[in-house]
């Protein structure tokens, strides 16, 4: 006669903490089936549309920017007056190959406080010189100059007009 030996006792927190793997194991896999729905949701949104219009639906600033770029040559040359950092760092994506720039001594801006104090307002000399074609402002709804003689008292006369209203 064989004899069988005795298979050990499962105890009840045994049996427990392989119900606790158990569960977490398969809200682990629906959690990844749930989280798979909202990019195929947005592929179903996006499917088949330009991609002008696929930049409108995603994110509409730099649809909107993209629009203001494609009015300039691509040679182009602007400086960014009075700038915020996420209107100046996305005028740079956008507006490529277009030079944008916010600085007539090379200074870097990255942080708030250092646009904040942003004080490097050009002179008509200094965009002739540097050749520059046009200079643009997004404070107070936007303007957008052409360089040429005379531009120094369009801009003050723009500051005047802000600053007053």
């Amino acid at each position: 006669m064989s004899q069988t030996k005795p298979q050990p006792a499962i105890g009840k927190a045994q049996r427990l903490l392989a119900s606790l793997v158990l569960l977490a194991l398969l809200v682990q896999v629906l959690l990844f089936f749930v989280g798979l729905d909202d990019p195929i949701h947005r592929i179903k949104v996006l499917w088949g549309k330009k991609l002008e219009e696929r930049r409108a639906i995603v994110w509409q600033p730099g649809s909107a920017l993209k629009a203001i770029a494609e009015r300039f040559p691509p040679a182009s040359r602007l400086y960014l007056m009075y700038p915020q950092p996420l209107v100046h760092w996305n005028s740079v994506y956008y507006f490529y190959p277009r030079l944008v720039t916010v600085t007539m001594t090379n200074a870097t801006y990255r942080t708030d406080g250092e646009y904040a104090a942003w004080n490097e307002r050009p002179t008509e000399s200094w965009l002739i010189t540097n050749g520059f074609n046009y200079v643009m402002n997004f404070k107070n709804g936007g303007q957008v100059w052409e360089v040429r003689p005379g531009i120094g008292a369009e801009l003050s006369q723009a500051e005047d007009t802000n600053a007053s209203q």
